[in-house]
């Protein structure tokens, strides 16, 4: 696959403002999970950007509170928003009181913010159509934007050699490690 450089500062400090509201998501995402032990945070991620999808909780939440973990949702579990059929009378009152605290957390405290990735392929002179179709990879490394993709290359974007691309990966991987020591 083709690899380029983008050397606009727009296209940079859109992947610095990306980075470091995926990283603010992130530092939400644990925080939201901590709050309930046995989780991790599930996230979404598309063309688009990414959001916190849910919490996943190992072993699963069996709680008459909690959702079934979901397949298709990367075993995702949420409070129910009404208690399971079958469950009547007085323990039925407590869980409705139950539920109702739970899902008041849940909801003060999910961290329901989108990180958009628009910004950045605008700056980068793509959209999100070219890059759904034929895939992109791209990241920020000391003010230039390295690119993989076979989208056609916009006019500011200059070729380079796989060389080039692959030390720069290394180094940004070095870096992303270093930071997340």
């Amino acid at each position: 696959m083709p690899t380029y450089k983008i050397t606009a500062p727009e296209a940079a400090q859109a992947c610095k403002a990306y980075n470091e509201a995926n990283d603010n998501l992130i530092a939400a995402s644990r925080a939201f999970a901590a709050r309930y032990p046995g989780s991790k945070p599930v996230y979404n991620a598309n063309v688009h950007g990414v959001s916190l999808h849910g919490l996943a909780f190992s072993p699963a939440n069996d709680s008459p509170l909690w959702t079934r973990p979901q397949r298709d949702g990367g075993l995702i579990q949420r409070p129910r928003t009404a208690p399971a059929k079958g469950v009547k009378g007085d323990e039925r009152r407590e869980q409705v009181a139950q539920l109702e605290v739970l899902n008041d957390e849940w909801k003060a405290h999910f961290p329901g913010a989108k990180v958009d990735r628009e910004p950045v392929l605008e700056a980068m002179g793509t959209d999100w159509g070219s890059a759904m179709l034929s895939g992109i990879q791209y990241f920020e490394l000391e003010g230039v934007v390295f690119v993989k993709t076979a989208i056609k290359p916009h006019e500011s974007w200059q070729e380079i050699l796989c060389s080039e691309y692959d030390a720069a990966d290394a180094a940004h991987r070095a870096l992303t490690k270093a930071v997340a020591a």
